[in-house]
């Protein structure tokens, strides 16, 4: 019987401590989760920034293409104007928008600049 005394408290301290190491696990985790999700926004936010800074309306196509890289592809030609597409994407691969560049045909100059979901015809933010 006192050994049975003595075991009860001795495994309620056990499993407290267990309580305690699990949660404080738990809590590390969570903090590194939310760290992560402020580091791909704002590196989400860096990236456009990176597109603000550097592409600007007026400049050739030849020089979009140089800052845009691989990333541009020919989205929709029109008659007097063509559209490259920027999906941008998050840590995770998701897509969270799509930059739309406009130039014109007669002189390859960039006139319009967009984001949303498709090009010419709507013209919102999104977060697909």
């Amino acid at each position: 019987m006192k050994k049975l005394l003595l075991l009860f408290p001795l495994s309620f301290f056990i499993s407290c401590s267990v309580y305690k190491n699990v949660s404080n696990i738990t809590e590390k985790v969570e903090r590194i989760k939310n760290s992560a999700e402020v580091i791909s926004k704002s590196l989400q936010n860096a990236s456009q920034e990176v597109y603000k800074v550097q592409i600007k309306l007026g400049m050739s196509k030849d020089e979009f293409l140089n800052v845009a890289a691989k990333k541009a592809k020919k989205d929709v030609i029109f008659t007097d104007s063509y559209v490259y597409k920027v999906n941008q994407y998050d840590l995770n691969g998701y897509k969270v928008d799509s930059m739309f560049y406009y130039f014109r045909s007669f002189d390859n100059k960039l006139f319009e600049i967009n984001s949303g979901t498709k090009a010419g015809y709507i013209n919102v933010k999104s977060n697909n």
